[in-house]
């Protein structure tokens, strides 16, 4: 009676597994490419960055900065350029979010394009 406990348990995990896969699938490295944001639902306008490396990018008028990703928790952390002082978070592969806040709702979507 246990072994078949086990047995289904097991099998129900795998097929949670398949249908949910854990958060850290989705690592790995942004996307390269133009990304459309949307601020604050579109009441604030729209802005494009562009992910140009594993830790460059540039914005709409091609000004130039890094960040640095964590592919482990999706995170982002804009260092350098026109965004510094801002942090976002991958969210999904071509899908990222952008806040002014470490850890706070993304206000901000962008969509690679």
């Amino acid at each position: 009676m246990k072994k078949n406990r086990l047995l289904i348990a097991a099998a129900i995990g795998l097929s949670l597994a398949a249908i949910f896969p854990l958060a850290s699938a989705q690592g790995g490295p942004l996307t390269l490419g133009n990304y459309q944001c949307t601020a604050a639902g579109g009441i604030a306008g729209k802005l494009k960055i562009k992910i140009t490396g594993s830790s460059q990018y540039a914005d709409g008028n091609g000004k130039p900065g890094s960040y640095m990703y964590d592919p482990k928790s999706n995170l982002i952390e804009f260092k350098s350029g026109p965004w510094a002082g801002n942090f976002g978070k991958k969210l999904g592969p071509r899908k990222i979010g952008i806040t002014s806040r470490r850890g706070g709702s993304a206000n901000t979507i962008c969509d690679l394009k």
